[in-house]
């Protein structure tokens, strides 16, 4: 599909004038936006040698909207930004659905922008703008989310806990049958066999699904969908995963060293369990596992994934 094609989809719902969509078609945007704080997002996600973009033209009639931004979802869908909303725009009944659950459930602990539904019969969410700035990286960031996640944990009721023990775990016709297998048995016997609280989790965490506020400071987590029911710590090393594998950021090995272990000491507390700072490694066995067994994501995804995994964690351990 050709730029012109790809924005005529959306002209309804663009302001008229001059736009760029990227070569990767990942985002459409007008023209004096490339500096705004969502289009700086995706370039640093993407890389800003990666990006290039071509001028197309938004002019029609019968507006519905007055967005200024379309940025494509990898997973699929899309939203549309204006300097007021966001319309989210999903693909089918149970996503609509799941991500108005994922909604109601976490924005009871979490920072969440509002969620409500725009066009139910067309599936169209709207979701509150958040005016926000970046981040700094580092241990005040990481902080942050180990108090979130404290104080979300702290909240549970005993209904939202389940406990699973990953030596129990039956994976002898899974595809990635060989990589389990080295994991578990790379594992520390004492954690394998232990009972670790299973509880409901965003899934995919990492500093380009946290928006800090402008006015505020505070953090906003966003793209739920890939929420389900994980090991409590799976958040926080798939934030550590996500950061080297796309922004190259150390801190997983920050941990290894011990830099964390007292945020963990206290997450741990949440389930009176001890942290064992002795074996740090087999929590990160633990947490790679449970992204190998879950489901949320498909096969295709994760063969990328666990190449990079291979060659960036397994292969310095």
């Amino acid at each position: 599909m050709n730029e012109n094609n790809l924005v005529n989809q959306f002209e309804g719902y663009l302001v008229n004038g001059k736009y760029q969509n990227d070569s990767m078609n990942r985002i459409i945007f007008k023209n004096e936006l490339e500096k705004s704080s969502i289009v700086e997002k995706y370039k640093s996600e993407i890389g800003e040698e990666n990006f290039a973009t071509k001028e197309v033209l938004v002019k029609s009639e019968n507006k519905k909207f007055m967005g200024d931004i379309v940025w494509f979802s990898a997973g699929g869908g899309y939203k549309i930004f204006s300097k007021l909303q966001v319309l989210s725009f999903v693909d089918n009944r149970v996503e609509f659905d799941t991500k108005l659950d994922n909604y109601n459930y976490f924005s009871k602990y979490f920072r969440i922008p509002k969620l409500k539904i725009y066009d139910q019969k067309n599936m169209i969410l709207s979701e509150q703008l958040i005016d926000f700035e970046e981040h700094n990286q580092g241990e005040e960031l990481l902080k942050s989310i180990f108090e979130d996640y404290n104080n979300y944990f702290a909240n549970l009721k005993i209904e939202d806990i389940k406990n699973i023990n990953f030596i129990e775990i039956q994976y002898s016709n899974h595809p990635f049958k060989n990589l389990i297998s080295i994991l578990i048995n790379s594992t520390n016997d004492n954690i394998l066999n232990q009972e670790l609280p299973f509880i409901k989790l965003h899934g995919d965490l990492w500093s380009s699904n946290i928006l800090r506020e402008k006015k505020s400071n505070d953090l906003y987590y966003i793209d739920w969908d890939t929420a389900n029911n994980y090991v409590f710590f799976y958040d926080i090393f798939r934030f550590f995963w996500n950061e080297l594998d796309v922004l190259n950021n150390d801190y997983i090995f920050q941990y290894l060293g011990g830099k964390y272990d007292y945020l963990f000491d206290r997450l741990f507390r949440n389930f009176n369990l001890k942290y064992d700072n002795k074996n740090r490694e087999s929590y990160i066995f633990i947490f790679f596992i449970n992204y190998l067994i879950d489901e949320t994501l498909p096969i295709n995804i994760k063969e990328f994934e666990v190449n990079s995994f291979k060659e960036k964690v397994l292969k310095k351990l």
